[in-house]
């Protein structure tokens, strides 16, 4: 039984022939002389093809964020990174409880501190570091159980979050906690790092010349150091993250490029949210509420920053796993 040929394209499969094969030869791209494949190959359409792919992709992307509700899991790894914050402070205090052993330390603190807070009192400001010294050890076994504790909570959030984010099943409790004990380095590396880079960034804007404890001599230079060392953890850190927490082996395809977003973000955040609170009503209002509110909003933002870096490196993870993302059927 004979079978027809195509002009112009691939000689069809005969009818009696498999099935693979028959969709095989279907789906071989059409010759140069076959219609319509000249308006395809034409590389004047290249750029507007490229164009539309990147717009969908964004907009894929950004119907993946609202299916996942990257809004509402930012508020949730926000609160818990905003408690990883006090185990930080409590160690703070620690460590400067062993420090004020030294009398000429404790002088020269109360000085750098009566220049931070001219509105306090000699006798307050000496009181204070008085009932730093004489409870050492009770801040550190404090600092100790919290940091425990708030540390483990921040790392099941997390995991939450990216568990929503690249629909894979959820660690379960014990397994999260255990998962948590190990990454508590990390917590207190990433919280390090998202206080240094804009702690160096206003410093390299303003200039060094008003330091305490006696950094007002040190060249700029060290502070540029200092950014680029920051960004430099951060980066790290945040590779880890998105290498560790997803409960799945990710390849390095689906860490980098969600790493280099959230670090450049994160970069961005520290150098243009000082500026935007130097012209916003709370800098008129001075209380704990205010003080409350402004880490609520800088935490929030770095987590919303940290899930988008996140969102980014599961549509690559998912097209490299299945070849399309799933939320590729949103609407237009």
């Amino acid at each position: 039984m004979a079978h027809r040929r195509t002009a112009g394209g691939p000689d069809p499969a005969p009818p009696w022939a498999p099935a693979g094969e028959r969709r095989a030869v279907e789906a071989e791209p059409q010759t140069a002389g076959a219609p319509g494949s000249a308006a395809r190959a034409r590389p004047r359409g290249e750029p507007v093809s490229r164009r539309r792919r990147a717009w969908r992709s964004v907009k894929a992307l950004y119907w993946k964020g609202y299916a996942d509700n990257v809004t509402g899991l930012s508020g949730m790894v926000a609160y818990n990174l905003l408690l990883s914050l006090f185990p930080l402070a409590l160690v703070a205090l620690f460590v400067t409880g062993n420090v004020l052993q030294s009398h000429s330390l404790e002088a020269s603190a109360i000085r750098d501190l009566q220049r931070l807070f001219p509105t306090t009192s000699h006798g307050t400001i000496t009181r204070l570091l008085l009932h730093i010294r004489e409870n050492t050890a009770s801040f550190g076994v404090i600092a100790l159980v919290t940091s425990i504790w708030f540390g483990a909570s921040f790392w099941g959030a997390l995991d939450t979050a990216f568990c929503r984010i690249y629909h894979v099943e959820c660690r379960r409790w014990v397994a999260q906690k255990r998962f948590a004990l190990v990454m508590l380095l990390v917590t207190l590396l990433l919280v390090a790092a998202t206080v240094v880079v804009p702690t160096a960034q206003s410093i390299l804007v303003g200039g060094a010349h008003r330091l305490p404890f006696g950094l007002a001599h040190l060249d700029a230079v060290f502070y540029a150091l200092s950014l680029a060392a920051g960004l430099g953890v951060l980066f790290l850190v945040l590779c880890l993250i998105y290498w560790a927490v997803p409960n799945r082996l990710v390849p390095w395809r689906a860490v980098w490029p969600g790493a280099t977003f959230a670090t450049v973000a994160m970069g961005a955040i520290g150098y243009v949210f000082p500026l935007y609170l130097s012209g916003s009503p709370l800098q008129e209002v001075r209380s704990i509420v205010t003080f409350v509110v402004i880490l609520l909003i800088w935490f929030y933002a770095l987590a919303f920053m940290m899930l988008v870096g996140g969102l980014i490196n599961a549509a690559r993870f998912e097209i490299h796993d299945t070849g399309r993302l799933t939320i590729d059927s949103s609407p237009d």
